[in-house]
């Protein structure tokens, strides 16, 4: 990373959403796997994220984007971003070094369900469509609905983790929005 241009910044934006992708893809495997050793590298990959981050909002200080409310609305999301990578380092550093005994069974298709959401907001944000809304909602919606029930089977240690998945879920839904006011 040089020079802030436009491009680095696209560069790095698109680096920010994989690190992203890649937190909710290790957190997967580790909870079905039922091994949490390797999410001890969650940490580095927030460092990771983190640096990302504040290089894009260093470029966006500098130079901006020609678009005043687009600026801002980036902001916002790397903002965002951020705080949903701390939540699932969050989440590694309780399952390595505070509840690594547990079984994850009642809260394993809300981590397939985030991630999947995860997934489908990064096509979203690079090719909008409202469709691709559609299923991002519906996604949460189902998940939602049986939130009560998974939480009620959930053990202590299910709902630690369960929390730090319900507000990477609010995050995902505020990025949704984001994306739509940038696109309107």
């Amino acid at each position: 990373m040089g020079a802030p241009t436009a491009k680095e910044f696209d560069n790095s934006l698109r680096r920010v959403f994989l690190l992203f992708q890649q937190m909710a893809e290790e957190t997967l495997e580790a909870i079905e796997n039922g091994d949490y050793s390797n999410l001890m590298g969650l940490h580095d990959i927030d460092i990771n994220l983190d640096k990302f981050h504040d290089y894009c909002v260093r470029v966006l200080n500098k130079i901006g984007c020609q678009n005043g409310k687009k600026t801002h609305l980036l902001f916002a999301t790397l903002y965002i971003l951020e705080m949903a990578g701390d939540e699932f380092k969050n989440i590694g550093i309780h399952l390595v070094n505070d509840i690594s005994e547990s079984k994850f069974e009642n809260i394993k298709k809300m981590v397939v369900s985030i991630k999947e959401q995860i997934e489908n907001y990064y096509d979203l944000f690079y090719r909008f469509d409202k469709e691709k809304v559609k299923r991002i909602s519906e996604l949460d919606q189902k998940i939602y609905q049986e939130v009560p029930t998974m939480y009620k089977k959930a053990n202590e240690d299910e709902k630690e983790i369960f929390h730090h998945l319900r507000m990477i879920g609010k995050y995902i839904n505020s990025l949704m929005e984001l994306r739509i006011e940038m696109e309107y």
